[in-house]
């Protein structure tokens, strides 16, 4: 497997058409927002704020997709995606605000939805590239996840289209129809083929160094890049698997998840949404 991550887009692929949002993650009543400099289809201004579409920190040039609105333990709303979203390596810090629809960096007049508040990922899971891991190194490895929160300063709402209210988490198990709501992808939909696999990967690791990631989860819902963040559902119930976070440059649909449990249990908050 050749591991895309993370699986972000850049803004200028976006602004200039040659990648677009999905219309299938709208909700009924939206805007639209256009702007003179793309050529791409008018981006949607979506109002009241949901998961599913784009989302990007302020003057980022990578873009990934907002997971949703969930509630923390007083039960105040928060935005959710990865950490490599909210918090992307050039434009990262706590207090930064959140744009939808998204915006050439150094926009004067893009909405902001939402204010960075923090990430999470788990400790002990980077090493030096020389560092020949033992099974019990291994086991002492924390499952891993990418994953930070926001406030919400717009109107929102906890129904993604296509998959509607999220009724709690759960998870994953090998042969689970799971559907995705993704930025570029749309809404998707798949089976878990993998309940618990391990990669290691270079990205956001450090020079000379290596992370590595253990016990996600691998699904076939189609992704692209773009879709980093997107929520993975249980179909039936609506209970979510996870947060996209990586998939195979050479196959859409073998895809990364980090779980939805492991991220509850680091930031405190519900994925039961309300109407």
């Amino acid at each position: 497997m050749t591991l895309r991550y993370p699986d972000l887009i850049s803004i200028d692929e976006v602004l200039r058409g040659k990648k677009k949002e999905s219309a299938a993650i709208k909700q009924t009543n939206y805007t639209r927002q256009s702007y003179s400099f793309h050529t791409a289809p008018p981006i949607e201004l979506h109002n009241p704020l949901h998961g599913g579409p784009y989302i990007q920190v302020k003057d980022a040039s990578y873009i990934g997709t907002l997971s949703g609105v969930v509630i923390d333990s007083a039960g105040n709303p928060l935005l959710l995606s990865n950490r490599h979203i909210f918090f992307p390596q050039e434009t990262g810090s706590n207090g930064r605000p959140l744009w939808q629809p998204i915006a050439a960096p150094g926009s004067t007049s893009a909405r902001v939805v939402g204010i960075t508040k923090a990430k999470k990922s788990p400790p002990g899971i980077t090493f030096p590239v020389n560092k020949k891991l033992t099974s019990s190194d291994i086991s002492k490895i924390p499952t891993f996840y990418d994953a930070a929160v926001a406030s919400v300063t717009v109107p929102y709402s906890f129904n993604i289209p296509g998959i509607g209210i999220t009724t709690g988490h759960t998870e994953p198990k090998v042969g689970m129809n799971v559907t995705l709501a993704g930025g570029t992808s749309g809404i998707t939909k798949g089976k878990i083929t993998n309940s618990s696999a391990n990669y290691t990967t270079a990205e956001f690791a450090g020079s000379g160094n290596f992370t590595y990631i253990k016990n996600v989860f691998i699904y076939s819902a189609p992704t692209d890049h773009g879709d980093s963040g997107g929520v993975v559902v249980e179909t039936a119930t609506k209970k979510v698997v996870g947060l996209a976070i990586a998939s195979d440059e050479n196959n859409p649909s073998l895809n990364v998840g980090c779980r939805a449990s492991v991220i509850a249990n680091a930031f405190g908050i519900s994925f039961v949404g309300k109407s």
